[in-house]
């Protein structure tokens, strides 16, 4: 099962990819849907191990829906709990308690 889950999320890594990159190009980096997107690409990163490359990702994320909507909308709180994680994991629990407890003011 662990096998099949990852050649999905492998499988998906390039189309999500390929799709972030004509989003950026056509509608823009901080385009709603483009942001959506950027989150679910750094959520397959995540999945797969890869931290470093889902990072920023979470933040790009994070940043451009905190601009559209603040912090307390739905859509921005969940790359900064996806991203506080990420800092839990990789052991930045400074960083990662900080950002939990702005995402629970």
């Amino acid at each position: 099962h662990y096998r099949s889950c990852m050649q999905r999320f492998s499988t998906a890594e390039p189309m999500y990819k390929r799709v972030l990159e004509a989003q950026v190009r056509t509608l823009g980096e901080h385009h709603m849907h483009t942001l959506i997107t950027t989150n679910a690409l750094a959520n397959i990163l995540h999945d797969q191990g890869k931290l470093q490359a889902a990072e920023p990702h979470y933040r790009t994320a994070a940043e451009g829906f905190q601009a559209a909507f603040g912090d307390r909308h739905p859509y921005a709180r969940e790359p900064l709990e996806n991203l506080a994680a990420l800092l839990r994991e990789t052991g930045r629990h400074a960083e990662a308690n900080q950002i939990a407890r702005r995402v629970r003011a």
